[in-house]
């Protein structure tokens, strides 16, 4: 534990994520270097200290962002039998239900999130999250105003080239 820094390497990490897709990796797909990276970085890590709950959430996000899906949630899972008050890990784990169209279940991810911190409606994931959900359920009105409202937050980029982000958002999904 003294050796490995776990604060550096959380940190490293975290850099490294910066860099990296945002979204899953499709079957048959190379693995991304640096998922691979933050992985090897990340393994040995949540061995040694597996009550360092920011390094299994990113262990999870790691997992989910490379494809193994299953793995991310049990991951997760494990991240919130230990404090379910983790609001991060049910925002993630409601893009694993999202990203396996369990619309229901990601939705109440995110309500439990939010049950734990309200700070988390401030996040522009959050909403971009519950947009897809509504769209996906057909409710493309209501998607749309929630993209509005995280247009709306603080340090969100206003639209560019005179198309709203919403609409833009809602096509790439």
């Amino acid at each position: 534990y003294y050796y490995m820094n776990p604060d550096f390497l959380i940190q490293i990490v975290n850099e490294y994520l910066s860099f990296a897709p945002q979204q899953p990796l499709g079957p048959g797909q190379p693995p991304n270097p640096i998922l691979k990276r933050c992985g090897q970085l990340l393994e040995p890590l949540t061995r040694a200290v597996p009550g360092l709950l920011e390094a299994v959430y990113l262990m999870g996000k790691v997992k989910f962002l490379s494809g193994e899906i299953d793995s991310a949630q049990t991951t997760l899972q494990h991240c919130l039998d230990q404090d379910s008050a983790f609001s991060d890990a049910h925002i993630l784990m409601a893009q694993i239900y999202l990203h396996q169209n369990n619309f229901k279940s990601a939705n109440q991810s995110l309500e439990v999130g939010l049950s734990y911190n309200f700070e988390i409606k401030e996040h522009p994931l959050y909403h971009l999250i519950k947009s897809r959900i509504l769209k996906k359920q057909g409710d493309v009105a209501d998607a749309v105003k929630t993209l509005q409202v995280a247009m709306a937050l603080p340090g969100v980029r206003a639209a560019t080239a005179g198309q709203s982000m919403g609409t833009a958002a809602l096509k790439s999904k």
